[in-house]
């Protein structure tokens, strides 16, 4: 990645030490954390950290994931590179995956299809998109602080990029899976996640959810 930005929501001292360290061996680019008592520690304003990930990197694009999600390719080799092009397109937002539940689709061409939800579990999106969905859809709550009420609760991102897609009419594009190129989200933590990560990375009862 040409920089990897990572944004605490209020985590313990232990797992800030590690994105210290992490950060001053040089596999951090930008790093923000929070006190664990800081009312942004807070999962209904999570979309905070969510913003401010994006907000505060610099780079052209925005790959996001999030630690509970596991992204496996065998092959492919040249997916970002394919990616990246499909996002000149005037009809795609995003190419992304890791849905956990079914939203409105349609095929786009063999091998893809057009979806028009987008999730930040994992997708790829420009970062201009990104701005400008923002501020099209929460621009004068983003300008006050997070300050005061919004419609659309704890999803502010995901929920926005639906209403930006559906007014510009574009789509995600998402890849078909199969064995060789799957992205899984576990809604898992901490062992639970680690145990899921290892069967999964050795193809151990992967099946398709949707």
């Amino acid at each position: 990645p040409g920089e990897v930005v990572v944004v605490d929501g209020g985590s313990d001292i232990s797992t800030q030490t590690v994105y210290w360290e992490l950060y001053k061996a040089g596999l951090i680019d930008k790093l923000q954390v929070i006190q664990s008592n800081h009312e942004e520690n807070n999962k209904e304003t999570c979309y905070i950290q969510e913003y401010t990930v994006g907000a505060i990197a610099s780079k052209p694009y925005l790959l996001w994931f999030k630690i509970d999600t596991l992204p496996y390719r065998e092959g492919h080799d040249n997916w970002l590179e394919e990616a990246i092009n499909y996002l000149d397109r005037d009809d795609v937002f995003a190419v992304g995956g890791a849905f956990n539940r079914a939203w409105e689709h349609c095929e786009a061409w063999p091998g893809w299809y057009f979806c028009g939800a987008c999730t930040i579990n994992f997708c790829l999106m420009k970062r201009s998109t990104f701005i400008a969905t923002m501020q099209e859809f929460a621009g004068s709550y983003i300008d006050c602080g997070f300050k005061g009420e919004h419609p659309f609760g704890r999803f502010l991102l995901e929920k926005a990029f639906i209403e930006y897609m559906a007014a510009h009419k574009v789509y995600t594009l998402c890849k078909i899976e199969d064995p060789t190129w799957t992205i899984f989200h576990t809604n898992a933590q901490n062992k639970d996640l680690q145990t899921i990560r290892q069967r999964y990375l050795e193809r151990e009862d992967v099946e398709r959810y949707i």
